[in-house]
């Protein structure tokens, strides 16, 4: 067998800026949250303040727990960042097929930089920091402050799922460390039902987050959105200043189509990132393929989901020349392209569906057409308009045309949902952070939640529709769909180019008892 290797699109983030930094909801006790959902609880009394987060102990700068501003003070994230371990994550969970991490972009994407400043296991500088840290707020380092967290110590809880070694493993990993540090600081790793672990993580309750991301497109904005204002930093109760200071650098850098220029936004991101410790990027996860000798044409691109057949034959020596065997990383969910977000359902719909332009062999930032012959783009970068293929022809024998192209956009947009792809969406055509359909009917209120959103003013809802199918425009005479952007998308080709761009038939979605796409 031949053993090619890959770099693979996922980095290992732990993140500090977490739960700590406010006050979260109060909880009733100081027990772990044990179910996927929590009652409301009234707001507590003065004296009932010390239980509001369980996984801070006293909630006190006590020596038995921290304060709700413990992760505010720069140098108690610094001391963290440089009491972990990265060679531990490297040989004893990636058994040597991972790398440090020295930033959140990946190698080759703009904001990459082999000199980028980064943290290493080092226990002095750990110290250092924590002895620079003032807790208490007394304008006194806490290395001279006996009522500090030097002399004081601490107590804390560091969560992870049941089953998640990793995830174990990297709290262990800072237990120890910070352990060799200082024997007052004392970290409990504690694991929970994955229902639980959840809720704790939503509920802004874990005072420190070991996460993972597996990219999307290949573009550096899918990278450091995630950690610093999306899904995890959003969770990471960043200052509003310092989350301003990560928007205001990720709009000019997914707005800017120069890659030159690009580089130069995100290595400012990199500097904000590494300067405010707000995580610590751990690891590249690298890994090998594998397969016969006699396979031939097989495209070893990492952000497919799976194995794309039309390019693959068999060469001489092959057992049987008409049949692959392939192992599959479990069964697909769900066969809708505007709603599938697992790599088992992709893996399918990217062998049965096509895109407007598709990946260009293994290279995860050029495109080449696909069921678009051609595009241009306006010079404001906002405007986009596609010549689509003529003559070709859906499974059941229609004909694709630019309103099945408009449609399959639209209904993807219109039907949302944070456990679809259709985020990725939604942020070029409604606006940076405005990434659900609900965005622009109730201001996120009914997000996930199909009958809320469904409930709003019908008014309301016909205008969110109208808007959308504004934005996305057929002419089937010409030949053309024309996509108008709420602003320049640098990684515009990318965002579309996977499964989520997938081109149905709206006739046939509408006698299956699809959207008929009307706003009515």
């Amino acid at each position: 067998m031949r053993k090619i290797f890959l770099l693979l699109s996922i980095v290992m983030v732990a993140s500090l800026v977490l739960a700590a930094c406010t006050p979260s909801t109060p909880v009733e006790t100081e027990s772990p949250i044990s179910g996927a959902t929590e009652e409301p609880v009234a707001e507590p009394t003065e004296e009932e303040d010390i239980a509001f987060n369980p996984y801070m102990g006293s909630n006190k700068l006590d020596g038995n727990g921290i304060p709700p501003t413990f992760f505010s003070d720069v140098h108690i994230r610094k001391g963290f960042a440089y009491a972990f371990d990265w060679s531990v994550v490297i040989d004893d969970v990636f058994m040597g097929e991972a790398v440090q991490s020295k930033g959140l972009a990946l190698p080759g994407m703009p904001g990459y930089d082999l000199d980028a400043p980064f943290y290493t296991y080092d226990l002095e500088k750990s110290a250092a920091e924590f002895k620079l840290a003032d807790v208490d707020g007394d304008g006194i380092p806490a290395g001279e402050d006996p009522d500090d967290i030097w002399e004081m110590g601490f107590r804390l809880q560091i969560l992870y799922n049941t089953g998640n070694s990793t995830r174990q493993i990297y709290a262990e990993i800072i237990q120890a460390g910070l352990a060799e540090v200082n024997e007052k600081f004392q970290v409990e790793v504690l694991g929970l039902p994955w229902p639980a672990y959840l809720t704790a993580q939503r509920a802004h309750k874990t005072p420190m987050l070991v996460a993972g991301w597996l990219e999307d497109i290949h573009d550096p904005h899918n990278w450091y959105q995630p950690y610093t204002t999306g899904t995890y930093g959003g969770r990471a109760n960043l200052p509003d200043d310092l989350k301003a200071q990560f928007k205001a650098l990720l709009d000019a850098g997914v707005a800017e189509t120069d890659p030159a220029l690009r580089h130069e936004i995100y290595l400012e991101a990199n500097q904000l990132f590494y300067d405010e410790a707000v995580g610590v990027p751990v690891v590249l996860a690298t890994s090998h393929g594998y397969e016969q000798k006699w396979v031939e044409g097989r495209v070893l691109n990492p952000i497919f989901s799976g194995d794309i057949y039309k390019t693959i034959s068999l060469g001489e020596g092959a057992f049987d020349p008409t049949t692959i065997t392939n192992a599959s990383i479990g069964d697909p969910l769900v066969l809708d392209p505007a709603a599938a977000y697992d790599t088992a359902s992709g893996e399918v719909l990217q062998n049965v569906y096509e895109t407007l332009v598709f990946y260009d062999g293994i290279h995860t930032d050029k495109f080449v057409p696909q069921l678009a012959e051609e595009w241009t783009v306006s010079d404001d970068g906002t405007v986009w308009t596609f010549n689509i293929r003529d003559g070709v022809k859906f499974h059941e024998g229609g004909d694709l045309s630019a309103s099945d192209v408009a449609y399959s956009f639209q209904r993807g947009l219109l039907q949302g949902g944070y456990s679809t792809p259709q985020w990725l969406l939604a942020e070029p055509f409604f606006g940076v952070g405005l990434d659900d359909i609900t965005a622009i009917v109730d201001d996120f209120a009914s997000a996930d939640d199909r009958e809320s959103l469904l409930a709003n003013d019908p008014a309301v809802l016909v205008a969110a529709c109208e808007t959308v199918k504004e934005k996305i425009v057929a002419d089937d005479e010409a030949g053309t769909v024309t996509m108008t952007l709420a602003q320049p998308w640098g990684p515009f080709l990318a965002t579309i180019a996977n499964n989520w761009g997938a081109i149905m038939d709206k006739e046939w979605v509408i006698e299956n008892g699809g959207w008929d796409g009307s706003c009515d």
